[in-house]
C-alpha cells in the first residue's frame, strides 16, 4: 500500500457547488428526504471505527445535504487534499460489489455486514489485492476499463480495521472518501448514526415552504420565522431549507 501523496492541483472542495434556495427544490425530492431522514438505524450500536487515519477526523459534506439536482445521501470524509490513504473496513462482513467507472462514483466497493447492512466506500484509488485482482481479470476478459462486479456473500469476506482500499479521486475533482449506509432495503440512513462523529452542532432551519400538490390546495405558502400556524386545505409537501454546520462550514 503507497503512503497518502498531495493533491496535484487545486481544488473546489469535495462537495462541489450546493444549492443554497427553494428555486431549485422539487416536492418529489422533498418526499424522498422526509422517507430517507425517518428510517431509523438500528438501535444499541457500538460506534464504528473512523475508516481513514486522518488527524482530526472531520467531514466535508453531509449526509441529506442539498446538491443542485439531488440530495447527497452519506458523508464525504475529509482526506486532508490527498489521494493514498488506508481504508478500513468498520465493520465483519463480505464484500458485494465492486464497481470501475470514470464518472460518478469511480472505484466503489460495496461491502454488507452481518446485520444485512451495505456500505458503500466511492472514489477511491485502488481496491485490497482480493477485489483488485477480480477486477484487473474482468477488465482484460473484457477488454474494458468501466466494469460492475456482483460477488455471493461470503465470496471475499472482510473483518473489522482490515484495509480494502486506499483513498482517491476517482470520478470527482478533489481527494476525499464517500461513505453510504444502506439498510437491507438499500434505503440510505446517516452514517453518523454509526460513526463517532465530530459533530456536535444542530442544524439550523433556515425557511419551511408548503407546495401544493393536488388542484384543490393554494398556490405555495412560505412559512416566516416565528409562525405559529398556517391555514391549509389540500394536500402538500412540505420542504424546509436548513444549513448544518461542521466546524465553520455550513451544508445546505
Amino acid at each position: 500500500m503507497n503512503p497518502p501523496r498531495p493533491q496535484t492541483g487545486p481544488r473546489n472542495g469535495a462537495s462541489g457547488k450546493a444549492s443554497t434556495g427553494f428555486r431549485l427544490w422539487q416536492p418529489g425530492w422533498t418526499i424522498l428526504a422526509v422517507l430517507v431522514s425517518v428510517v431509523p438505524a438500528s438501535a444499541e450500536v457500538s460506534a464504528w471505527l473512523w475508516p481513514v487515519p486522518t488527524d482530526p477526523p472531520a467531514i466535508t459534506g453531509t449526509f441529506m445535504e442539498s446538491r443542485e439536482t439531488r440530495f447527497h445521501t452519506g458523508l464525504d470524509i475529509r482526506t486532508a487534499g490527498r489521494i493514498g490513504w488506508p481504508v478500513a473496513s468498520p465493520v465483519d462482513g463480505s464484500v458485494r460489489r465492486i464497481r470501475c467507472s470514470a464518472r460518478g462514483y469511480g472505484l466503489a466497493l460495496y461491502l454488507e455486514d452481518e446485520a444485512g447492512r451495505t456500505l458503500v466506500f466511492a472514489h477511491l484509488d485502488r481496491f485490497f489485492a482480493p477485489a483488485a485482482e477480480r477486477l484487473a481479470a474482468a477488465q482484460r476478459a473484457s477488454g474494458r476499463y468501466e466494469q460492475d462486479l456482483e460477488f455471493p456473500r461470503g465470496e471475499i469476506p472482510v473483518q473489522s480495521g482490515e484495509v480494502v482500499a486506499l483513498s482517491g479521486e476517482t470520478g470527482t475533482g478533489a481527494p476525499h472518501l464517500h461513505l453510504e449506509v444502506r439498510d437491507g432495503g438499500q434505503r440510505p440512513v446517516n452514517p453518523a448514526d454509526f460513526l463517532d462523529l465530530p459533530d456536535r452542532v444542530p442544524p439550523e432551519v433556515l425557511g419551511i415552504r408548503l407546495v401544493p400538490v393536488d388542484p384543490e390546495s393554494p398556490l405555495p405558502v412560505e412559512i416566516e420565522p416565528g409562525t405559529v400556524s398556517v391555514a391549509a386545505r389540500g394536500q402538500w409537501a412540505v420542504q424546509v431549507l436548513a444549513v448544518d454546520r461542521t466546524g465553520s462550514a455550513p451544508f445546505p
